[in-house]
């Protein structure tokens, strides 16, 4: 009987670290789950099935915008925290020390990853302090990413620049059924054709 209640306890403790793990909101979760837990959505531009939310159940102080991806009958599949800017110089200073602050506090509950700053072969943003106007451009890529999860397919956490002295950090989770439900948004709005 205690060993029963011991790994009761185990996996409710770990469901919710999962629930906090991506904001308080859950996979699968429909419109309706929104509303029901006071959570506002609105569209985010044009493509169906993204939409702005809040307020989140557990937000993070690094973090303005969340935005989920949600299917009309598998629910949310993808959920991404967009972080506010970050001013800082043209090494990026600034962003990679945000970077690594939210890289620790997701390795401690997914474990280590290598962060990747990867320029393109032939970029004239090569000197160490073109290093945000490299990120600006889509030249330069600086991410880390956790592969299967907790009950999400990927995790990642990325650097972006909005100007040469200004970026902001995200991190999205991909639920395992993500790719299927990619695809099949794909194929439907490709019907409009």
């Amino acid at each position: 009987m205690l060993k029963r209640l011991l790994l009761i306890g185990i996996i409710l403790i770990g469901s919710n670290l999962i629930f906090a793990a991506s904001f308080g909101l859950q996979m699968g979760w429909n419109l309706h789950d929104l509303t029901r837990n006071n959570i506002s959505y609105e569209q985010a531009g044009s493509s169906p099935g993204y939409y702005i939310v809040s307020p989140v159940p557990s937000p993070h102080s690094s973090f303005e915008t969340y935005v989920v991806r949600v299917d009309s009958n598998e629910g949310i599949f993808w959920i991404k925290g967009i972080g506010k800017d970050i001013e800082t110089n043209g090494y990026g200073f600034g962003i990679k020390s945000e970077f690594e602050k939210l890289k620790g506090q997701l390795s401690s509950v997914y474990g280590d990853i290598e962060v990747i700053d990867w320029l393109m072969p032939g970029s004239i943003w090569d000197e160490p302090d073109d290093w945000m106007y490299g990120l600006k451009t889509g030249d330069r890529f600086y991410f880390g990413q956790w592969e299967a999860q907790s009950g999400f397919s990927e995790i990642t956490i990325g650097a972006s620049a909005n100007s040469g002295s200004s970026g902001y950090i995200s991190v999205e989770y991909y639920g395992l059924n993500y790719d299927q439900l990619d695809e099949k948004a794909d194929r439907a709005e490709g019907t409009a054709f």
